[in-house]
């Protein structure tokens, strides 16, 4: 931290420790977390508290808006802070044209996805269910609802610059030189992908458009609109804090539904979503009550979609600005493979069971899971055939038909998830294969 930082921190502290009447503080620590502000651990002997200090863009009526909001969770949700009033009533001050305002230190510690992912279906459910009943419905400062959002219009024209300007390493173009410089290796990758993002913004830009204006009523709510593993406090697989309101807003609940189910079940390696922990998540938090309905669940994917669209513009905007917070061009050419991989998935609610989609794999590969099944309950007096099949699921999936090494005909056939998962209840009975 520069000297002028050092002496801008000290004097808000400072104004802290009086609007607050702060014990004499012992101890400040920065958090990790605050992209687009400064977190402060503050420790006095009497108590912990979170000092939070705003982007300089941030204005004064958003953080209100947000303020209200928290306090009217917090009596709800105790997983929720609520900002300390100071002594004069109000729950932030401005100092050197930056908001600062206080709160208490929330339990738990950062939550894991792979350990927490159902307990954070649960809870979004409930959180979704509470924002229901906040009675104002307005919009906030500052924080547009995504299907009026302008997909960086006035930027954009410099990110394609950017883009076709580094598609030679030597450029002598300053926006080629700056992609380079900030993404490395990465470069090629996404300049090969120009004209996927191109295409894709297009795409996007009109489809949330017509949605928008389909007459298709969308239930309606708050949005966290960060919702994910790094904003979740647990201890154990309790939830006990979501944090970092700064883009909550009313929106389509869709959206957090959508954003959530990618953030805890989808795998950075393979840039895809795990089938079963989707259905699992889906089933959670249609369970403890989710309000979003089932007839919604068509929209998840491509809402996924669309935000990684938004995440990789985020990452060019910012690199062709100047002003990204952080590049991390390993996130960006993530997003954009993702972006690839989801275009086949499809999410169906048949039977009473979510069912996840997934492009067709080897047939090589089912086979033997079939064969492994037949093998277990009919012996070797079967064989099996697996073929691609739209049935059960009117888009991809396994249908396998097991033959009688002595028969031209099958007596029964196995389904299969496009994963390899096998779906009994789709299936023929093994008894009954086994008696024909």
């Amino acid at each position: 931290m520069k000297m002028k930082e050092r002496r801008e921190v000290a004097a808000r502290l400072q104004a802290l420790q009086t609007c607050y009447d702060l014990d004499t503080i012992i101890d400040v620590t920065t958090l990790t977390g605050g992209e687009w502000k400064t977190l402060l651990r503050i420790d006095t002997a009497a108590a912990s508290y979170v000092a939070s200090i705003s982007h300089p863009t941030t204005p004064v009526e958003s953080l209100a808006y947000e303020h209200r909001l928290l306090r009217y969770l917090h009596a709800r949700l105790p997983q929720v802070p609520a900002p300390l009033v100071a002594q004069d009533g109000s729950t932030y001050f401005v100092e050197q044209g930056r908001i600062v305002c206080l709160l208490p230190l929330m339990p738990g510690v950062m939550a894991e996805g792979d350990q927490i992912h159902l307990a954070a279906a649960r809870f979004l459910a409930q959180f979704q269910r509470v924002g229901m009943g906040y009675p104002d419905p307005a919009p906030r400062p500052g924080v547009p609802a995504w299907h009026t959002w302008d997909w960086h219009a006035a930027t954009w024209p410099t990110m394609e610059a950017m883009l076709l300007a580094a598609a030679n390493e030597t450029t002598n173009s300053a926006l080629g030189q700056r992609l380079w410089r900030a993404c490395g290796e990465w470069t090629p990758q996404i300049v090969a992908r120009r004209a996927q993002i191109i295409e894709e913004r297009a795409y996007f830009q009109q489809w949330i458009h017509d949605l928008a204006h389909s007459g298709r009523s969308l239930t309606m709510g708050l949005l966290h609109d960060d919702y994910h593993g790094n904003n979740l406090l647990a201890a154990g697989e309790t939830i006990t804090a979501l944090l970092d309101w700064d883009s909550c807003h009313p929106d389509w609940l869709v959206w957090d539904l959508s954003n959530a189910l990618w953030e805890f079940c989808h795998d950075d390696d393979t840039h895809a979503l795990v089938v079963k922990d989707t259905q699992a998540f889906l089933a959670t938090y249609a369970a403890a009550g989710g309000p979003v309905p089932v007839q919604e669940y068509d929209l998840i994917i491509p809402l996924i979609r669309c935000r990684r669209m938004i995440e990789v513009l985020g990452s060019l905007q910012g690199i062709a600005t100047g002003g990204a917070w952080d590049e991390s061009p390993d996130y960006l050419v993530h997003n954009l493979l993702a972006l690839e991989k989801l275009r086949s998935v499809t999410i169906e609610f048949d039977l009473n069971r979510i069912l996840v989609i997934l492009p067709i794999t080897d047939p090589r590969k089912v086979e033997d899971l079939a064969l492994q099944l037949t093998l277990r309950y009919l012996g070797d007096a079967a064989q099996v055939q697996a073929e691609a099949d739209d049935a059960p699921f009117n888009q991809g999936g396994w249908k396998v038909g097991v033959y009688r090494t002595d028969g031209e005909l099958p007596v029964g056939y196995l389904f299969f998830s496009s994963e390899g998962e096998f779906l009994p209840e789709f299936s023929t009975r093994f008894d009954r294969m086994r008696a024909a």
